[in-house]
């Protein structure tokens, strides 16, 4: 018996695949169950989301509704919540939900996460090294002595609340960080803030301000900086700011641009495996086939396709054996 394939047929003057037995069939055994952009990743990669929906359309299929989350399945999410990737932990836990049903029911519970983290409540111990230590040692060293999973705000946060810090110098300045602001601001700017945990460069532009502190002059570049540059940059990008101390990151990136030096894209060569999913499947899709190429883009599929003489199915003047 021979292997049903999509057949091409004219509608408006253009070129389109008929869906095959075997699509369709698919299509009414997951359409009920699986959103349109999943089942497209899953079993229909060669067909577009807003094809899915519009067979789906003809065929007479509508999404089901899930059932209400039952307690059983509450209480396994609030357990597992946050110890693997919510995709792993719906794909283990809850294969007959959707992604979508799950994020959501995630954030009507009020789960969130930080940093991919679930955000745990302080502890008995937590609080008892505040009260001992506090006081004798500033909030940056403390968070990064006993807290390193706490960040300094949430540390700040929690000592009002315990009433070990007054809400009202929340943001007052102590005399060692005012010290480092008067003693880098001329150099550095607003990159201070890397220098003072918890700050923002917002509040140091405004702390500069009130001090009366200036940015001093930029220092010219010298002769060696901008060969560097000049030879680096174009193959590195602003990377090669390593090479470059006392500049920053914008420094180099400004002064590329004023000098016209530009930052060279390698283009990273096609693998064989692309390469016979491209010629497989242009024929088929034209460009929708970037889909199936991640790292790819139209532009660069359309400059591969011109090299190798591929020719999308519905700019061909007459039918073609398409590959299987």
């Amino acid at each position: 018996m021979k292997k049903q394939s999509a057949q091409p047929k004219k509608r408006g003057g253009r070129q389109v695949i008929e869906w095959t037995l075997v699509e369709s069939r698919l299509l009414e055994q997951h359409y009920g169950t699986m959103l349109a952009v999943d089942l497209r990743q899953q079993y229909l990669p060669t067909r577009t989301v807003a094809a899915i929906m519009g067979r789906a359309r003809s065929l007479g299929l509508t999404q089901k509704k899930q059932n209400d989350w039952t307690e059983e399945e509450l209480a396994l999410l609030r357990q597992h919540f946050g110890s693997a990737p919510l995709p792993a932990l719906q794909k283990q836990y809850f294969p007959q939900r959707t992604y979508g049903a799950v994020t959501g029911i995630c954030h009507k519970l009020g789960l969130r996460t930080q940093s991919g983290k679930p955000r745990q409540p302080w502890t008995r111990s937590e609080d008892t090294l505040l009260r001992e230590h506090y006081g004798s040692m500033g909030i940056a060293i403390l968070q990064q002595r006993y807290f390193p999973e706490r960040s300094v705000d949430m540390l700040r946060r929690r000592l009002i609340k315990l009433g070990l810090h007054n809400s009202s110098s929340y943001y007052s300045w102590r005399e060692s960080e005012l010290v480092t602001l008067r003693r880098e601001y001329a150099l550095m700017g607003n990159a201070c803030s890397q220098l003072l945990p918890g700050r923002t460069t917002v509040a140091v532009m405004k702390k500069a301000r009130i001090l009366g502190l200036e940015r001093a002059e930029p220092i010219q570049w010298s002769e060696a900086e901008l060969k560097i540059l000049q030879r680096e940059y174009p193959l590195h990008g602003w990377a090669c700011v390593s090479l470059l101390p006392g500049r920053t990151r914008h420094a180099v990136i400004i002064k590329a641009h004023h000098l016209g030096v530009n930052f060279i894209r390698r283009p990273i060569a096609w693998r064989e495996e692309e390469l016979a999913i491209l010629r497989r499947e242009y024929p088929r899709q034209g460009s929708a086939c970037v889909s199936l190429l991640p790292g790819r883009t139209k532009y660069g599929i359309g400059h591969k396709v011109k090299q190798l003489g591929l020719v999308a199915f519905a700019k061909q003047g007459k039918p073609v054996s398409l590959p299987e």
